[in-house]
C-alpha cells in the first residue's frame, strides 16, 4: 500500500513539474511574440503555439472556432493581422480568418488560423470554396475582445 501511495505521489509530483515547464514555455513564447509583433516569420510560431496549447473561448458563446482562433492570433501577431470574414452566399462559406500584411502593406497573405505551421493558406486549405471576392475587414469590430487580453 506504502508503494502504490509514493507512485501515486511520484506520478502527480512529475505531472505537476512537467506541466509548470510547459506552462513556462507558452508563457516564453508568448513574450517572444508580443514583443516581437508583425513578423512573417512568427505565423508558424503561432500556429504551433496554438496547436500545442490550445485557445480559449474569446467570445464567451460556448464554442471554440474560428472566431477565437483569429482574435487570439491577432492578439500574438500584431495590428498587420487584419480579421477577415468570408461569407459566401453561393457556396455557403461563413468563416473568419486573418490576413497578414507585409513588405510595406503592399502583399498579404490569407492565414487559415486553425491550419498547421506548414500548411496554412486558405487557398490552399479551402481550394476553390474560398473566393477572395467576399472578404470583408471586420477587425474594428472586434478590438473590444482583443483589447486587453495580454
Amino acid at each position: 500500500m506504502k508503494r502504490i501511495c509514493f507512485i501515486l505521489i511520484f506520478i502527480f509530483l512529475f505531472a505537476n513539474n512537467l506541466f509548470a515547464q510547459q506552462q513556462l514555455t507558452v508563457d516564453k513564447e508568448i513574450k517572444f511574440l508580443l514583443s516581437n509583433p508583425n513578423r512573417i516569420e512568427n505565423i508558424p510560431r503561432i500556429l504551433k503555439l496554438m496547436c500545442q496549447d490550445g485557445i480559449w473561448d474569446v467570445n464567451k458563446d460556448g464554442l471554440i472556432n474560428c472566431i477565437d482562433y483569429s482574435v487570439v492570433f491577432r492578439i500574438l501577431y500584431g495590428s498587420n493581422a487584419r480579421i477577415i470574414i468570408n461569407k459566401n452566399p453561393v457556396n455557403g462559406m461563413n468563416h473568419m480568418f486573418i490576413r497578414v500584411w507585409y513588405n510595406v502593406d503592399t502583399e498579404y497573405i490569407d492565414v487559415e488560423p486553425q491550419g498547421t505551421p506548414d500548411r496554412y493558406s486558405m487557398g490552399l486549405i479551402w481550394g476553390v470554396k474560398y473566393n477572395y471576392i467576399h472578404n470583408r475587414d471586420v477587425t474594428n469590430q472586434w478590438t473590444h475582445v482583443v483589447e486587453g487580453m495580454y
